[in-house]
């Protein structure tokens, strides 16, 4: 038998007090539980350690990934898509940030 759907393991984890306060206040401000804001931050810790100059930020449409310090990244591959007819779009798209 093969399965096919995501499994989940439920983990114990001890925060301090202040730690656990601010994360049910960022949880409740976001519209989840202090469950699903755990889960988010942990996926995107793992993400920053894969690759370090992607973050996430909060906007209208929930979390949305955007480089460290600049655009989000649906607003560089969108420029990317823009500049296609060049030779070297990501190259000409670096040289208008230098």
């Amino acid at each position: 038998m093969c399965c096919t759907g995501d499994a989940s393991e439920n983990v114990s984890v001890r925060l301090e007090d202040s730690l656990a306060q601010g994360l049910r206040v960022r949880a409740r401000a976001a519209g989840e539980t202090l469950s699903d804001r755990l889960r988010h931050y942990a996926d995107e810790g793992v993400r920053r350690d894969e690759q370090p100059l992607i973050t996430s930020r909060d906007g209208p449409t929930r979390r949305r990934a955007g480089l460290l310090g600049g655009p989000d990244v649906w607003e560089v591959a969108m420029w990317i898509d823009d500049l296609a007819v060049e030779p070297d779009p990501s190259g000409t798209l670096v040289g208008w940030s230098t």
